[in-house]
C-alpha cells in the first residue's frame, strides 16, 4: 500500500481514518508551506524530520528544478525517508544525512530555505546552532522555524529565539503566533541578507 493510498478513487466513500489522514501533519503545516514559499528551483533543507515526512512530500511537485535535503539523528527515521522516497518519488533524489542542528554537513551557502518544524527543543546549543543554520544559507535564503510551549520542553520565549536569530545575522524575523492551538505555537521566518 502507497503513502498516498488513501486518496479517493473510482467515487469510493472513505473510512475515518482515511478522511483524517488528509489533515496535515502538524498543525502549523500550511503557514509554514506558505511562508517558506518554495519555488521550483529552491534548494530546500529540513531540519530533524523524524517520522514526520509530509512537510518534505508537499515540497517535491514544488521542487521542479530544486533540490530537498534532511537531516535526522535517528537512523531508523532516515531509513524510512529514503524508502518512502525511493518508493513514491522514485526519479526525484532527495538527500537525508545523519546531522544535528550544531553542525551541518553541508557547504556555505547551499540552501535557498530552511525549515525547522518543531525540533528547537532538542537543540543541545541555540547559538550554535542558529549559526550553522545561517553558514549553510545562501544570501537572500529564507529561515523558517517552528516551536511551540508544551509541558517537558523548554521555554523558548519568543523574545530570547528574536535574539538568536539576529546575533547570529538574520535580519527582520517576523513572529507569528498561534495560542489557539494546544501547545501554543510560534513562527518566525527570517532571511539572510
Amino acid at each position: 500500500m502507497g503513502l498516498f493510498d488513501f486518496l479517493k478513487k473510482d467515487g469510493a466513500k472513505e473510512a475515518p481514518a482515511q478522511e483524517a489522514a488528509k489533515q496535515p501533519s502538524h498543525p502549523m503545516l500550511e503557514l509554514v508551506l506558505e511562508q517558506l514559499g518554495v519555488a521550483e528551483d529552491d534548494v530546500v533543507l529540513h531540519l530533524g524530520f523524524g517520522t514526520d515526512l509530509e512537510p518534505m512530500m508537499r515540497m517535491v511537485p514544488l521542487l521542479d528544478r530544486g533540490r530537498l535535503a534532511g537531516v535526522e539523528s535517528s537512523p531508523v527515521a532516515r531509513e524510512r525517508a529514503a524508502r518512502v522516497f525511493d518508493e513514491e518519488f522514485s526519479s526525484f533524489k532527495a538527500d537525508f544525512r545523519d546531522a544535528v542542528a550544531s553542525k551541518l554537513p553541508f557547504y556555505d551557502g547551499s540552501f535557498t530555505k530552511v525549515l525547522s518544524l518543531d525540533q528547537m527543543h532538542s537543540w543541545v546549543n541555540l547559538d550554535k546552532a542558529f549559526d550553522e543554520v545561517h553558514r549553510v544559507l545562501a544570501p537572500g535564503g529564507t529561515f523558517v522555524l517552528v516551536w511551540s510551549e508544551r509541558p517537558g520542553r523548554p521555554a523558548r520565549k519568543p523574545e530570547e529565539v528574536d535574539k538568536l536569530l539576529k546575533s547570529a545575522g538574520f535580519y527582520h524575523p517576523q513572529l507569528r503566533e498561534r495560542p489557539e492551538i494546544q501547545g501554543h505555537y510560534y513562527l518566525y521566518s527570517s532571511k539572510k541578507p
